[in-house]
């Protein structure tokens, strides 16, 4: 992506009362692509989604126990959130490649949860402030009730290429306590996938093979596995993911592995937990990123 691009990209993003048609019109192209991706996932799909993302945290299931936690409701997992994110930002980009003639691809994602969301109830997207970088950009993207209150601060990674996790990303592994690896399988058999069920629950097939959302799950359940946390009601919740997207996942095995990065910390009656991340497809990188976790039990890694 040329620096003319990126100049051009940012300065319209940012420009909204303009008498010039071309900004305009990619201004209305991203408006109607927001309101097509309003946020409103159905109770039910929370019943079924453990079975695809691995996660049995019980505050997405079980009303009593979310209410025990502090919470009105049963709470849309995260994992769920940034699956349609990623929808909605493989829709935004398209616009902005037409617009600069150029191509960006979705690189990395960074994700603060700061506010519960519950089912059935309306959340949109909204972009902000940009960064510019010499081969793309950081756009920010929030999550926001009808209130405008926040549920989710985001940053996406628009670069026009991914490149591979430098040597620094690999030595995160040789340090630190290694928690867990696990390995799962995207498999299709007969025509059939285990992919399906994931787009009934972001209401949208892919158009671009396994969406990165998918093996990012992985990335969530094997910080909160029993065999870490046994069979505490309600274990925690992660807080904060920033992944970096290097290649794109297909059909197949996956390997993940999580390492605490530091000693947990106690804060305000929470224990704070920082993880190193990576999800390969055989030895191949397909993300490599940090999960934050809290909870007030604290467990013994």
């Amino acid at each position: 992506m040329s620096q003319k691009g990126i100049s051009k990209l940012t300065k319209s993003l940012q420009t909204t009362d303009t008498d010039e048609e071309e900004i305009r019109s990619f201004h209305n192209d991203l408006s109607i692509i927001t309101d097509n991706n309003l946020v409103n996932i159905p109770r039910e799909f929370l019943f079924e989604l453990p079975k695809i993302s691995h996660d049995y945290n019980k505050v997405h299931t079980n009303i009593e126990v979310a209410k025990r936690a502090g919470f009105e409701d049963i709470v849309i997992p995260g994992s769920l959130i940034l699956a349609y994110l990623e929808r909605y930002i493989l829709d935004f980009s398209g616009v902005i490649n037409e617009f600069v003639g150029e191509t960006f691809v979705y690189a990395g994602q960074n994700l603060k949860f700061t506010s519960p969301l519950y089912p059935e109830k309306d959340a949109k997207w909204e972009f902000g402030k940009t960064k510019s970088y010499s081969d793309g950009f950081d756009l920010e993207i929030n999550l926001l009730n009808p209130l405008r209150k926040k549920i989710v601060e985001g940053t996406s990674k628009f670069r026009h290429r991914r490149v591979n996790p430098t040597s620094g990303d690999y030595e995160k592994f040789d340090t630190g306590r290694n928690i867990i690896e696990k390995e799962y399988e995207i498999f299709k058999e007969k025509k059939r996938d285990n992919l399906k069920p994931f787009y009934k629950f972001i209401q949208k097939p892919s158009k671009n093979g396994v969406p990165l959302s998918y093996p990012a799950m992985y990335i969530i359940s094997t910080a909160l596995d029993k065999s870490i946390i046994g069979e505490s009601e309600s274990p925690g919740s992660y807080r904060e993911l920033d992944l970096n997207f290097h290649n794109q996942p297909g059909l197949g095995d996956y390997k993940t592995i999580i390492r605490l990065s530091e000693t947990p910390k106690s804060r305000r009656k929470l224990n704070i937990y920082n993880f190193n991340a990576k999800v390969s497809q055989e030895n191949k990188p397909i993300i490599f990123g940090k999960l934050k976790c809290v909870s007030e039990i604290k467990f013994n890694l």
